[in-house]
Formats: structure tokens, C-alpha cells, sequence
């Protein structure tokens, strides 16, 4: 099901807990020697869950030389420490639990981190696959615009806005304020820095599609000069 690696010096201490994760299904790698070695054994088995003994010598070490390094495995960190131990790198695992281990508690663990680990791998798929649709959107707009002179416009207009809707999805999100002060602005909230051709493209959707609201007649008349445009690249920071 998944790969596991155990680094500890002390085999005997997980071995009885860590032995029900592969009576489950999981690959179990357990690592006793030197950085260079376990580095190399990340590089190797390419683990989605590492378990670290906070008595391993430098374990610190290690965890940062981790998440520096192996950052693209999205490999999630749980520490074995014990119960009044508190580690100054605590921070840098995304888990933990205490000794003495409970062999149902380190199951579930494993299965909750698992879970996030692949919620991490699904949105870096998401998120390469929204940049090779926006690097080819960008493309086929800059290669339309040369044409542009000798196309039907509104042609070119509706091709490039349903090209838009299916390529964008829900992973750009855009918003028109219109107000009679004349200072209408346009939030994009995008997970990727947008180019300057694809705001013009999504300056220019809103537009026409602000223009044909109620049959052509607007509360406002604006134009693209009108629009200020407002971009923010962290969803999680909301702006509207």
C-alpha cells in the first residue's frame, strides 16, 4: 500500500508496533545507519510516511535535511518521543506520538497522514497541470492575436472564452466591481501569477459579459481604461 521507513536506533522499541503496519499491507524500511545512508535511502525507497525516533542521533538534523531537500515527496514526518519530552524541532514534523507506543494509535496516525500525503501529491498534480493550461492558453492567445487582423473577432472572442471556461476551471476565480465613480476594478484570485495577455483576456471576459447583462443595457457605461485591475495570487487570503 505505502512505503514506510523507521529510523531508530533501537529496532527492538518499534519493532512489535511497527510490525502491524506490515501485517496491513504497508512496506516497512527500517534505517540504523549513518545521514548520508538514510539520504540515500529517502532518495531510494522514496518513502510516504517516516517515522523518526527523537533519541536517533541527529534527528534535527535529519527532519530539516528532509523538508529542505525531499520537499517534492511530500513524504509526511512522525516523531516517537516520550511523554515529557519536548523537542525544540517539534514544529518541523507533521506528527507525533508518545512512548510507549499504542498500536491501534500508530495505525491510525499512519492512516490520517497518508491521507493528507495524498491530498499534497493530488493538488501538486493539480496545480503542474494548471500551469502547462495556462502556459498553453497563453501561447494560443498570443498565436491567435497575430491572426487577429484576418479572423472574425467575435469569433476569435468566443473561441478564446470558452478555451477559458475549460481550461481554467474553478482554479481562477474573477470578480467586477462596477460603481458610478468610474473606479471599477476586476479581482482575479488565481493559485499562479497570471501573464499580462491573460488578464487582458479575463479584463476583456468580464467586459462583454458585463455588457450583455439585461439585454445591453448597463447601470454604468465603462471601458477597459475604466478598470483597475487587482491580482492575488494567495486563494487562501481572500479578497472578495
Amino acid at each position: 500500500m505505502s512505503n514506510i521507513l523507521v529510523i531508530t536506533q533501537d529496532e527492538k522499541k518499534l519493532y512489535n508496533c511497527t510490525n502491524s503496519l506490515e501485517d496491513i499491507g504497508h512496506c516497512v524500511l527500517y534505517s540504523q545507519g549513518s545521514q548520508n545512508l538514510i539520504f540515500a535511502q529517502i532518495q531510494e525507497f522514496t518513502p510516504d510516511i517516516i517515522i523518526i525516533d527523537s533519541k536517533f542521533e541527529g534527528a534535527e538534523i535529519i527532519i530539516k535535511k528532509i523538508k529542505a531537500d525531499f520537499q517534492d515527496l511530500n513524504a509526511q514526518i512522525i516523531l516517537v518521543i516520550g511523554a515529557f519530552d519536548e523537542p525544540d524541532y517539534l514544529d518541523w514534523a507533521n506528527g507525533f506520538i508518545l512512548e510507549p507506543i499504542n498500536e491501534k494509535i500508530l495505525i491510525s496516525t499512519v492512516k490520517s497522514h497518508l491521507k493528507i500525503k495524498n491530498s499534497l501529491d493530488e493538488l501538486d498534480k493539480n496545480n503542474k497541470e494548471i500551469s502547462r493550461n495556462l502556459y498553453s492558453l497563453n501561447s494560443l492567445y498570443n498565436t491567435s492575436t497575430q491572426f487577429a487582423g484576418t479572423l472574425d473577432k467575435e469569433k476569435l472572442y468566443e473561441i478564446m472564452l470558452e478555451g477559458l471556461e475549460k481550461t481554467l476551471s474553478f482554479d481562477v476565480a474573477t470578480l467586477l466591481v462596477v460603481n458610478k465613480e468610474k473606479n471599477s476594478k476586476i479581482y482575479i484570485n488565481s493559485l499562479h501569477e497570471t501573464t499580462e495577455t491573460l488578464k487582458e483576456a479575463l479584463q476583456l471576459r468580464l467586459l462583454l459579459c458585463y455588457k450583455n447583462m439585461n439585454n445591453g443595457k448597463m447601470p454604468f457605461e465603462i471601458s477597459l481604461k475604466d478598470i483597475e485591475l487587482v491580482q492575488n495570487t494567495h486563494p487562501t487570503r481572500q479578497i472578495f
